[in-house]
């Protein structure tokens, strides 16, 4: 499940998210960090996003964000990499891996203060990001 989200309830009916969340409730605490890097990073490789050591870092900062904002990231990126490869046989897959990584630029570039003040004073974030990836061709 990748979404679209409307809501950040459905963000937490994720699969990912809830057992990033029960990992939690049964006293991993640690690992709820870890897991939310999973949810970014897997979302990266499935689309076959090459992450240089920078963007490591800033994923690991992103996690610092809720389960449920980490899983619409993910689902973002998800998203975009389907839609390039719905766009048809003509992209080779370098270049869907480059549509990718050029869609998902901008939200590696956030730091974790950004996605916090954003979230808190830009309700609709999710809407606009979607209208965002839509005006590029890419949701």
């Amino acid at each position: 499940m990748s979404g679209p989200y409307e809501t950040r309830n459905q963000a937490g009916a994720n699969p990912e998210v809830r057992a990033v969340r029960d990992r939690f409730a049964e006293g991993a605490s640690a690992g709820m960090t870890t897991g939310k890097l999973a949810i970014l990073t897997s979302a990266c490789d499935e689309a076959g996003v090459v992450l240089g050591a920078y963007d490591r870092r800033v994923l690991e900062r992103m996690a610092g964000a809720d389960p449920e904002e980490c899983a619409s990231a993910a689902g973002i990126v998800r998203r975009a990499y389907g839609a390039g490869r719905a766009a048809g046989p003509e992209m080779t897959a370098g270049q869907r891996q480059g549509r990718a990584a050029e869609l998902a630029a901008p939200l590696l570039e956030m730091s974790a203060d950004d996605w916090l003040y954003l979230r808190l004073t830009e309700p609709g974030l999710i809407a606009r990001l979607k209208t965002a990836l839509s005006a590029k061709g890419g949701a």
